[in-house]
């Protein structure tokens, strides 16, 4: 889609439930919905060509307490879709699964580690919604080899080479 107009340049056969689109270098990185998992596929973007999809599916996270609870008080929750909140620097694709980070090679897609999300306790009940032991949704950075997310009470960072938790706080 040109980003001025609106009008459609190119599609791309296999993403047509596409959730999450990334696009770094020349490639889409996408997060392409499976019935209530998703994959990740990365894209040439010029000629379309998939270059790999992820060995894996995953569940990702629908944990996202301000959408419904904040907005709407007391109304039921709609069913939502995973999302993985990928994000990449050129080296490591990262990625919520469940209570975990999750770190992909850039170059295969291929899953190099996985570190359970350091959650506290009051990240279980934020937003008035069971949430024990599940990753929220929101902004995951990537950038010189660190994968930083956050939940509602607690940042922590992780290597992507290998997962471990750099520093968490508050």
């Amino acid at each position: 889609i040109d980003g001025r107009t609106g009008e459609l340049l190119q599609t791309y056969s296999g993403t047509e439930r596409a959730s999450e689109i990334l696009y770094d270098n020349g490639h889409l990185l996408l997060t392409v919905l499976e019935d209530d998992r998703a994959v990740v596929k990365r894209v040439d973007a010029a000629s379309g060509q998939l270059q790999w999809t992820s060995e894996k599916d995953y569940g990702g996270t629908t944990t996202d307490y301000y959408r419904f609870t904040a907005m709407y008080g007391e109304v039921e929750p709609a069913k939502v879709d995973p999302t993985l909140d990928i994000a990449t620097d050129g080296k490591v694709v990262g990625l919520l699964d469940g209570d975990s980070v999750v770190g992909l090679d850039y170059e295969t897609g291929r899953e190099k580690w996985r570190t359970a999300f350091p959650l506290v306790e009051a990240d279980y009940t934020a937003g008035r919604i069971d949430a024990f032991r599940k990753v929220w949704s929101g902004t995951m950075i990537v950038s010189d080899g660190v994968i930083v997310h956050a939940s509602p009470n607690q940042l922590a960072a992780f290597s992507g080479e290998n997962g471990d938790i750099l520093w968490k706080q508050p």
